[in-house]
């Protein structure tokens, strides 16, 4: 009827990693009638920080049967069986992991002896296999071998067999396939309820907060991909194992859930998050003309009020952008503000410059070259309005980069906005102003927008 399984791994992906041992004990709701247990020999060598966890070593598993060669006696062992784990995701993501890369399938329903400790025992500090052991004084040899865990979480099984009073385990057993992978402690009801729009989504704790902020074309279907890749890391089962709730806001459109996600990721901080989290320390491209004449650029930490040609999130970017356009225009160094000389720049005697830092060009020609590189600037300083769908069919979103400067979204009734996208008039570009909510600019929704802008060009209305 059951089959406690565990295995061990050469790490937590079940993509990248191999299996390393695994052990079976098959359990008929009151004896156990057989077991299976044997090292694997895997396709990568094992790290040594696994060996030290397990116990398991490559010479252990050198002369060990290969994947292929005990792959027909386990789905033997455990056909038409419930196979039960603790933390049944991870072994079981790596059982389909396994045969599908040799060519076969493997299905079995599952029970999570992690998930059942969770509802039956609620209130405990931790529910790791070693704690529920020590907590409930189940006795265990060390942990972190396959057939001592298997045992173990035997054990905690009859126990939650025992002390199942509500029908929990029951309960479990007639979860539809989608519902065994939930996290644990997410109501099974929520995804129905899902919209399927564009959006932005929000995993909350048992506190409500913030776990991690995500964007989606499809709010339901992104959902549901969360909660069926196939993959076990340690951080992606904390973060399975802290979801109790889940949030969303309608956008209307994909451009707005990027933005809105950007902006969330910023506000929150969510921990789970880890690729977003970037400077907004902007810094500006501005011309101004000098004393003698001359056109130069110069570079400026942004405040609220300023108006750059271009804005970038570091100083940085900055510099590796004014770089390029010295050497596409034949700029000189220093009237770019890049260097610094009491005389001609350290570009003049490399005959990288042809002397406007000291006169040898007039300040007409200079400025000539200077212009041709506003010009190109101009077309990455974009000033336009995006009108795209709102969040229902009476009304639309409004996106507004002035000068470069990414000012914020917002939605408005159709009226307003009106269904003419080829011309704009100043009047109205102010008028779309008005509607949005003010937004922080930086490097990133700038990339965001461009990119969009790339594929959706017919949405775009420019001054």
């Amino acid at each position: 009827m059951y089959s406690i399984i565990d295995i061990e791994t050469t790490g937590n992906h079940a993509h990248r990693h191999s299996i390393t041992e695994v052990a079976i004990i098959n359990f008929d709701g009151e004896k156990i009638t057989d077991q299976f247990s044997t090292l694997v020999q895997p396709d990568v060598p094992i790290p040594d920080f696994i060996s030290h966890l397990t116990g398991i070593t490559n010479e252990m598993v050198e002369h060990a049967p290969r994947w292929e060669e005990v792959m027909e006696a386990i789905d033997d062992f455990t056909r038409n069986r419930i196979l039960i784990a603790h933390n049944a995701h991870f072994d079981y993501s790596f059982l389909k992991s396994a045969f599908l890369q040799s060519g076969k399938s493997f299905q079995r329903k599952t029970l999570c002896t992690l998930r059942l400790s969770r509802k039956i025992f609620p209130g405990l500090q931790s529910y790791s296999l070693r704690k529920l052991c020590a907590h409930f004084n189940i006795q265990s040899q060390s942990f972190h071998r396959a057939l001592v865990d298997a045992v173990a979480a035997l054990e905690l099984f009859k126990l939650c067999s025992r002390e199942d009073r509500n029908g929990i385990i029951q309960s479990s057993l007639k979860k539809t396939p989608g519902e065994y992978t939930l996290p644990p402690h997410l109501p099974k009801e929520i995804i129905p309820s899902l919209p399927d729009e564009a959006g932005v989504y929000y995993f909350l704790d048992q506190l409500q907060r913030i776990l991690y902020v995500g964007k989606a074309k499809n709010i339901r279907a992104r959902i549901i991909q969360h909660f069926t890749a196939n993959s076990s890391t340690r951080v992606r089962t904390r973060l399975m194992n802290s979801i109790h709730h889940i949030r969303y806001e309608s956008c209307g459109n994909e451009l707005i859930a990027m933005l809105m996600e950007s902006a969330e990721i910023k506000k929150h901080f969510p921990p789970f998050n880890v690729i977003q989290k970037i400077s907004e320390n902007n810094f500006g491209v501005y011309c101004y003309e000098d004393g003698k004449g001359y056109l130069r650029f110069a570079l400026k930490k942004l405040h609220r009020t300023d108006q750059p040609l271009i804005s970038f999130s570091s100083l940085q970017e900055a510099r590796v952008f004014l770089n390029e356009k010295i050497t596409e225009f034949h700029l000189c160094p220093k009237l770019c503000n890049l260097q610094r000389s009491i005389a001609a720049c350290h570009d003049h005697a490399a005959g990288n410059c042809d002397g406007a830092c000291i006169g040898e060009v007039s300040a007409e020609d200079y400025n000539a070259r200077v212009r041709e590189a506003l010009s190109a600037m101009k077309q990455d300083s974009i000033t336009c309005a995006i009108v795209g769908d709102g969040r229902n069919e009476k009304e639309r979103s409004i996106v507004i980069m002035e000068n470069g400067k990414y000012l914020g979204y917002g939605f408005a009734p159709v009226a307003s906005v009106g269904e003419e996208t080829s011309v704009t008039p100043s009047p109205y570009f102010e008028s779309l102003k008005e509607i949005i909510q003010p937004q922080r600019d930086n490097r990133e929704v700038q990339m965001i927008i461009r990119a969009y802008l790339r594929t959706h060009s017919d949405y775009q209305l420019q001054m």
